[in-house]
């Protein structure tokens, strides 16, 4: 019976990881729409993805970036760059942030 067990929680901890990995959304995206709070963004673009980061949402077009971090300012200042010059994106996704995927990197395509 422990093995049953432990076998069933070692799977369960398995999906789990799976589900929050790294991605790369290729960069064939057009950002529609860039919401900006105190201290987040939220982002949505076209066509959606495939999410599988486990998030609470289950939205497939849109991504949140931290700006507490300063590391990201210079994330959401290429989202404002692209998202003006209306240039396709791609984007980097690892884990969650609140509700939707974490945003690590953005790939302009100029």
């Amino acid at each position: 019976m422990k093995k049953i067990i432990f076998i069933v929680s070692l799977f369960t901890s398995l999906n789990v990881l799976a589900a929050s990995g790294s991605e790369i959304i290729p960069n064939d995206r057009t950002i529609t729409n860039i919401t900006v709070y105190a201290d987040l963004v939220v982002i949505a673009f076209t066509p959606s993805f495939q999410n599988n980061q486990g998030c609470t949402s289950s939205s497939s077009n849109k991504l949140q970036l931290n700006l507490a971090e300063d590391s990201n300012k210079a994330l959401f200042s290429t989202l404002l760059t692209a998202a003006a010059s209306k240039s396709k994106v791609g984007f980097g996704i690892n884990g969650c942030a609140g509700q939707f995927p974490k945003l690590y990197r953005v790939e302009p395509s100029y």
